[in-house]
């Protein structure tokens, strides 16, 4: 019984939403798109060293040596993006933040127009500090 009941609390945690783990992540490399006629056209990428700590509420982000931004989030479930399921935030800005898992990518969409959102950030090479 108590083998059941171990087995059945196991199940139930790995089919809970997946949500980032709180902690300091260390990104090496930045992308920035614009978006124009619905087409993401890459507008700047270079090597850099961004940090990002995630709480459960709001996450803050260091652009090398620059002063810390404090952002606050939502999370707002799963979603598919380019064949990935995606952890999907929205933040108080009204922007959104997607984390791949599988490519470790965290990606913000900002500056919503009504139908797109004309900004995409991606930050990669990803390390778990």
């Amino acid at each position: 019984m108590k083998n059941i009941i171990l087995t059945i609390i196991f199940l139930l945690g790995s089919f809970s939403f997946s949500q980032v783990e709180q902690g300091t992540y260390l990104c090496k490399y930045y992308k920035a798109y614009d978006a124009e006629d619905g087409v993401y056209n890459l507008s700047e990428s270079e090597w850099v060293d961004v940090t990002f700590y995630f709480s459960s509420d709001f996450f803050t982000v260091e652009f090398e040596g620059e002063e810390e931004i404090k952002i606050w989030y939502e999370y707002m479930g799963e979603e598919e993006i380019e064949g990935s399921v995606c952890d999907i935030y929205e933040t108080e800005e009204g922007g959104e933040l997607a984390i791949d898992y599988d490519n470790q990518i965290f990606s913000y969409y900002s500056d919503y127009d009504g139908s797109t959102y004309l900004s995409l950030e991606e930050f990669s090479k990803i390390e778990i500090k």
